[in-house]
């Protein structure tokens, strides 16, 4: 199995907008960095709409800690008449619901799938144990 873990384009829709940018899959720093904040959100009232803003803020305001490392080349909309980047996204509430999106993504091609992990051919733990203990 080959993986792909360099940039990729990543289309995505924002107040109407079509917005494409360039993105990678995410180091484990990053991940860990993120993950308080994914498992959060999944587990908050979606009427809570204060509890789910103040998480997403919270993870937007990592966002320019993170993200220029993974995202690049964003289009499909100008701020104040400049191509937008992350610094500046991440710097502005209006963007939060984009830069969630978009963190969001970035986890996503960033863990391995429990299809990929099946196919894979690498011996488990299981596996591995057991041959150390068939050896002469």
């Amino acid at each position: 199995m080959d993986y792909l873990i360099g940039w990729r384009e990543y289309e995505t829709e924002f107040n109407g907008d079509k917005v494409t940018m360039q993105i990678r899959p995410m180091a484990i720093k990053a991940m860990l960095k993120i993950a308080p904040y994914m498992k959060t959100t999944a587990s908050l009232d979606t009427d809570d709409n204060m509890a789910l803003l103040v998480n997403a803020l919270e993870l937007g305001s990592l966002a320019n800690d993170i993200l220029p490392d993974y995202v690049k080349d964003i289009s499909g909309f100008t701020i104040g008449g400049e191509q937008p980047t992350i610094e500046r996204l991440a710097n502005e509430a209006v963007f939060c619901s984009l830069l969630v999106d978009i963190i969001g993504k970035l986890a996503n091609i960033s863990s391995i799938t429990q299809g990929e992990e099946k196919n894979s051919e690498g011996l488990s733990a299981s596996q591995a144990s057991e041959e150390k203990t068939n050896q002469p």
